[in-house]
């Protein structure tokens, strides 16, 4: 499709990135700031770019992160 970028491919994420995905996580090494626990690597690019290239198919693995949802606490209020 024209002006349609690959990683914005339907998955189980709406579309493939990493951000909202549960396996995805930031590393401290400077030269692979990025990682996938799902497939066990670290990465200088976004991991679901590097499966794309890879593979030539979206990340298979993407999973919908577990947002945690903030709540008042109930507590004492002044």
């Amino acid at each position: 499709m024209r002006g349609q970028d690959t990683d914005t491919k339907n998955s189980g994420l709406g579309r493939t990135t990493c951000q909202g995905c549960a396996h995805y996580f930031v590393t401290w090494d400077p030269r692979f700031p990025r990682g996938c626990r799902a497939m066990g690597f670290k990465t200088k690019n976004m991991p679901c770019r590097e499966v794309h290239a890879n593979s030539g198919m979206p990340c298979q693995l993407a999973t919908p992160a577990n947002k945690k949802i903030r709540r008042a606490s109930g507590g004492w209020i002044a």
